[in-house]
């Protein structure tokens, strides 16, 4: 039995060496992988150096130019943007007061037609009554003249009738 421990501590240090192969071999997979990735990296590192970073310094380039640019229309558009307000606040004044100037006016010409049309029917009136009355004096005047006309032809007839007396054919 002397000889049991032994070979558990042989079978424990078997497990053990082959452990850390495979750990190192894990870990020989895990460099290699790395170098791999790293390689590739570099090469993308290598091309965004190349191709992109020239765009990005001539961007940075064009917006450090166009900053001052910007910020002088920022200012411009913000003047205009007063102006334009104060102009519009100007405007809408402007038509308001024609807008009260055109209503009064409205009034005013309303009250002279009203006016005008009550003077013209009260005229009108006047005119009817004083021609109605004239019209109806005028009317009996003429009925006067056709009765006595009418009265005198039939005297002339009776008297020409009555001489003619057998001579009449």
């Amino acid at each position: 039995m002397p000889h049991a421990p032994h070979s558990w501590y042989l079978i424990t240090t078997i497990v053990m060496v082959v452990a850390t192969l495979m750990q190192a071999a894990a870990m020989c997979a895990l460099a290699a992988v790395a170098l791999k990735a790293r390689k590739e990296l570099l090469q993308m590192k290598n091309r965004m150096d190349r191709e992109v970073m020239p765009f990005v310094n001539q961007t940075k380039a064009v917006i450090e130019e166009a900053t001052p640019k910007l910020k002088l229309v920022t200012d411009h558009l913000l003047d205009i943007t007063s102006t334009t307000r104060l102009q519009v606040r100007h405007v809408n004044e402007t038509v308001n007061d024609v807008v009260d100037r055109t209503h009064a006016q409205a009034k005013r010409v309303d009250q002279i037609a009203t006016a005008t049309l009550d003077s013209v029917s009260k005229a009108a009136d006047s005119v009817q009554q004083a021609v109605g009355l004239s019209a109806r004096q005028i009317v009996a005047v003429v009925s006067g003249i056709r009765v006595g006309y009418d009265v005198l032809r039939r005297r002339r007839r009776m008297s020409h009738s009555a001489d003619d007396g057998e001579n009449f054919i």
